[in-house]
C-alpha cells in the first residue's frame, strides 16, 4: 500500500497562495493504511480500498487537518530501492527485462521503443533494458519528491516471466508477484506496508 498523507491545519489563506506547493507539501507526513484504520477501526488487508479506512479526506489546499489518499502511482521511494536491491541480489545487475511507461506521461527518452494497448489503462510504451537501468531510474528520483510517477516504469518484468512488479496509474498500491522468498526479501525492509493477495481476489479501485 502507498502510505496516505497527513495534513495539519493551515490558514487558508496561506495555503491559497500561488506557486507555494513546495512550502504546503512540506509539511505532509506520510502516514500507513494500519495506522489510519486504528482511528476507523476497519481491518486491512489487501483488498481494502482507500474509502474503507478514510471516511473523509481532505485536500492539500483546503487548509484543514486530516488524511489525503496516496499520490497517484507513486510509491515509496524505500519500496522501490528495496525491489530493485532484492532482484540485483538475486539475479545479477545484467539481468534482461522490459520496462513499461504509460503513454499519458509522453515518452521523455529518444529511443525506440514499441507501443502496446496490451496492458490495461490505455496504452505503454516498451522499452529493453536491465537492472542496472532500473536502478538509475530509481536513483534518479528525488527523496523528497512527492508525485513521480511520470520518471518511473509502471512496470518491469524480466524476459523470463519470473516475476513481475507494477505500481499502475490511478491506484493506490504496487503488485509485486515472483517466488517467495524474493517477495520476503522486499517485504521484511522496515516501513514497507504490505498485504498478500491472490489471483482470484476481487480488486476495488474506484475508491
Amino acid at each position: 500500500m502507498h502510505p496516505g498523507w497527513s495534513w495539519p491545519a493551515v490558514q487558508p489563506a496561506e495555503s491559497q497562495l500561488p506557486g507555494n506547493d513546495d512550502q504546503l507539501f512540506a509539511r505532509a507526513t506520510p502516514v500507513a493504511w494500519n495506522d489510519i484504520a486504528q482511528e476507523s477501526r476497519e481491518p486491512v488487508t489487501g483488498t481494502t480500498t482507500w474509502g474503507q479506512i478514510c471516511r473523509v479526506s481532505v485536500e492539500p489546499r483546503d487548509g484543514l487537518a486530516g488524511y489525503s489518499r496516496p499520490f497517484e502511482g507513486s510509491p515509496p521511494i524505500d519500496l522501490l530501492h528495496a525491489v530493485c536491491d532484492a532482484l540485483i541480489d538475486r539475479h545479477g545487475p545484467r539481468k534482461e527485462c522490459l520496462f513499461a511507461f504509460w503513454d499519458g506521461f509522453g515518452l521523455r527518452v529518444n529511443v525506440d521503443t514499441e507501443r502496446t494497448t496490451e496492458l490495461g489503462q490505455g496504452a505503454h510504451y516498451l522499452m529493453a533494458g536491465d537492472l542496472r537501468d532500473l536502478s538509475l531510474l530509481y536513483q534518479n528520483v528525488k527523496r523528497d519528491a512527492f508525485e513521480f510517477a511520470n520518471e518511473i516504469p509502471q512496470a518491469v518484468w524480466p524476459l523470463d516471466h519470473s516475476w513481475f512488479f507494477t505500481s499502475p496509474f490511478y491506484i493506490d498500491s504496487t503488485f509485486l508477484a515472483g517466488p517467495l522468498a524474493l517477495i520476503e526479501a522486499v517485504t521484511r525492509e522496515a516501513g514497507i506496508e504490505s498485504y498478500e493477495i491472490h489471483a482470484d481476489d476481487e480488486m476495488d479501485f474506484t475508491s
